[in-house]
């Protein structure tokens, strides 16, 4: 789609500012993490979450009566590390690995042990290959980031689309903000989300996703699916959000707003 296409695009389904909480809504909310809460960084292990934030979402978390959930490409162990000492509901890696409400962990189908190491003995392949890649193994999916050498996205989108072709349809390619994520064709983070608000607390609430590319759109679907409030944050192309909030510094105003709603 060429640049003029999505300007029309944008043109024709305006985003709203993002709503906050009327009273006696109950709300269930679901926040991917990077691009989102907090702004990127040139490396995943660099990012740190500002203190005002993690008191915010533990405050939300209480009010929501535990309604709060990330949704997100890292691994439950590092979300875990970047939250301390909350150990919130959480998906990670889009899903494939599922804290719930009661702390109890599920998965999802995955392919078999050996597949996995195919996939990633040609990730790392890559890195002889394109200087400025790094390669984030995270058990099942491979995260092929770029945000160092911006210029290689056309040649490790290939890279990444040829690892997944010759595998039958147990991977695929799931873009990113500077990053080519090769995952199970088996999880999504629209498919976490229902999965959430399948059980309690988070069923029976509006649901209210934040996310920031294209790994979050299976999400907006879902929630718009279900007649909730899908917000995109500094996203400048179309997308299925109904919403939107600049950036992530405004979405951590958006939830000390939210909070304060739901407090008083």
């Amino acid at each position: 789609m060429n640049a003029l296409a999505v300007k029309s695009m944008l043109a024709e389904f305006p985003r709203k500012t993002a709503p906050i909480p009327k009273a006696g809504e109950r709300w269930a909310l679901f926040l991917d993490v990077d691009g989102t809460l907090v702004e990127f960084q040139p490396l995943p292990e660099m990012v740190h979450i500002p203190d005002t934030l993690l008191r915010n979402v533990c405050e939300l978390h209480h009010v929501l009566d535990g309604a709060l959930a990330f949704v997100s490409g890292r691994t439950l162990e590092q979300l875990d590390h970047l939250f301390a000492p909350m150990k919130l509901p959480s998906a990670g890696q889009y899903g494939m690995e599922r804290r719930d409400g009661n702390g109890a962990l599920h998965g999802v189908i995955l392919p078999d042990a050996s597949v996995a190491e195919v996939v990633r003995e040609h990730a790392y392949e890559l890195l002889s290959r394109f200087p400025g890649l790094k390669v984030e193994d995270k058990g099942y999916s491979i995260a092929l980031h770029y945000r160092a050498a911006p210029h290689l996205v056309g040649a490790i989108t290939t890279a990444a689309e040829a690892i997944v072709a010759p595998l039958h349809g147990m991977y695929e390619v799931q873009p990113g903000a500077l990053v080519q994520e090769i995952k199970p064709s088996t999880c999504s983070k629209g498919a976490a989300v229902r999965a959430f608000l399948a059980e309690a607390p988070f069923d029976g609430r509006i649901p209210v996703f934040l996310g920031d590319d294209f790994a979050d759109e299976s999400a907006f679907a879902a929630v718009n699916t279900l007649g909730g409030i899908s917000i995109a944050v500094g996203t400048d192309r179309y997308t299925q959000a109904d919403y939107a909030l600049s950036g992530p510094a405004a979405a951590r105003r958006w939830l000390s707003l939210v909070l304060n709603a739901l407090s008083s």
